[in-house]
């Protein structure tokens, strides 16, 4: 490698790492989850910290080590480089004296090798605590006004905002919503009331950061925005939010077609959307087209070793996408028959498609696929098959053919039941007794009904049900 080469080689690197440590979504989300894999929970709330910029500010270095030979170093090739960098890339030079004898340590047999592996100290971690202080932080709320003016300015159209001087950090931002998101993730299976609190804070700062993002031209980054803050209301249980929030996704023709060959992205932007109809047709479609783009043997194989590169990081993807798809597929049929089966096959597809992205360093796609995970989880765990099933002692073909069509067909099929919904089945929807159900709008009234008179119906099939609205107009609605 000439002197040239070794400069242009370290800008290239310094400007990637540039882009890194000023992303939101970087290695932090990959080790987080990888902690959290290996039961290491504690851990990984101790790194979740470092993504939460208001509290916990950190610093770090890059470090390239230069290794070679000591014979065959030229003090000009290191020079050269050291002259050229910039922060936060630190070359360092490491010289091997004996470079064959140190070949042999690096394939030493296991036995021979001495275990280590980086701790971090016992700490114990409070993640409501934590919440509280970045909600608490005056810099953040700061910052997350000036967003939520920014975002109201432009939804109001008022030209006063480009002449605006807004400080906040859009980059400090997303990352703290990030951590509140991932936070929220945590506290689901111990305080559903304070996750879903969590979990709608983080949504509104991704929405607001989406509004901003559109109106500036920053599609890809907009539209990987609007998808976590409709997954996390989704989460907390703001479904008519999320659903308007992907509309916006759907109903601009050129996003959705920019987002066509992004697996992950438009199948769980159809999800947010109930549109199981159209989940079907995607997945159909790229069935069919994946055995043509097989991986097989090729006459003509790449020979620069950045289109080799390419080529593999392409095929890499593209099982990524296969996973994924088969994710969703698995989903649908979960939906169909309630087959418990398929949720531990869902799990360990959206684990394994995650990886591939990781491999290839798309932890974006990565950190999507674990997100993915656990809103089918809480999916499946509230899903009209599974919630009325265990509130019928019998369940026979008649009832499995009805919990399929109410999953899965219709405008607005009940994937699965909303807090109002569960409330009022808890409460005896399916049991022989009277019920006055009070539920806000758009909380899933009828729907909650329309279980309740099926079972009626079908118990008492020589009987009348009367089903009485207060408006023409709904009346006609709920017969359509």
């Amino acid at each position: 490698m000439t002197s040239q080469q070794a400069q242009s080689v370290a800008q290239e690197l310094g400007d990637g790492l540039l882009k890194v440590q000023q992303g939101s979504i970087t290695l932090l989300d990959f080790i987080i989850n990888i902690l959290k894999t290996e039961h290491r929970f504690n851990e990984a709330r101790q790194v979740k910290r470092f993504s939460e910029p208001y509290n916990y500010s950190y610093h770090t270095e890059y470090l390239a080590f230069v290794v070679t030979q000591e014979s065959q170093w030229k003090d000009e090739h290191f020079d050269a480089v050291v002259d050229g960098i910039k922060p936060p890339l630190t070359i360092n030079a490491f010289l091997i004296p004996n470079w064959i004898e140190y070949q042999k340590q690096l394939i030493l047999p296991e036995e021979n090798k001495i275990p280590t592996k980086i701790t971090l100290p016992e700490m114990e971690i409070n993640d409501l605590e934590d919440v509280r202080r970045l909600l608490d932080n005056d810099t953040f709320k700061n910052e997350h006004n000036q967003l939520a003016s920014e975002a109201l300015s432009i939804d109001l159209k008022n030209q006063q905002r480009k002449s605006t001087a807004y400080t906040y950090s859009p980059i400090k931002l997303e990352k703290a919503a990030n951590f509140l998101g991932a936070t929220g993730y945590n506290l689901l299976d111990d305080s559903s009331e304070e996750a879903e609190k969590v979990l709608k804070e983080a949504a509104v700062i991704y929405e607001r950061l989406a509004i901003v993002r559109l109106e500036d031209g920053q599609k890809f980054s907009a539209v990987d925005n609007i998808i976590m803050s409709a997954l996390l209301y989704s989460l907390a249980g703001y479904n008519a939010n999320a659903k308007v929030l992907v509309a916006k996704i759907l109903f601009h023709q050129d996003i959705q077609d920019s987002l066509s060959s992004d697996i992950p992205r438009i199948l769980l932007a159809y999800l947010l959307n109930c549109e199981i109809i159209k989940i079907q047709d995607r997945l159909a479609q790229f069935f069919y087209q994946f055995p043509q783009n097989k991986l097989e043997e090729i006459e003509d194989l790449p020979k620069e070793e950045e289109e080799w590169m390419y080529w593999v990081s392409e095929r890499i993807s593209s099982i990524g996408d296969y996973l994924t798809a088969k994710v969703f597929a698995y989903f649908i049929h979960y939906l169909r028959t309630g087959n418990e089966l398929y949720k531990s096959e869902i799990i360990k597809l959206t684990i394994a498609a995650g990886k591939q992205y990781a491999t290839i360093g798309n932890y974006r796609s990565y950190v999507l696929l674990s997100s993915i995970r656990r809103y089918l989880e809480n999916l499946i765990e509230n899903s009209t098959q599974n919630l009325v099933k265990s509130n019928l002692v019998d369940i026979q073909g008649e009832w499995k053919l009805y919990l399929r069509f109410l999953s899965t067909l219709g405008k607005f099929p009940m994937m699965s039941m909303w807090k109002s919904q569960r409330k009022a089945l808890q409460e005896g929807l399916l049991e022989d007794k009277s019920l006055i159900i009070a539920m806000p709008t758009s909380a899933g009234k009828t729907k909650t009904v329309e279980i309740a008179i099926y079972r009626a119906l079908k118990n008492n099939p020589d009987k009348i049900c009367a089903y009485v609205v207060p408006t023409r107009a709904l009346g006609l609605q709920n017969k359509d």
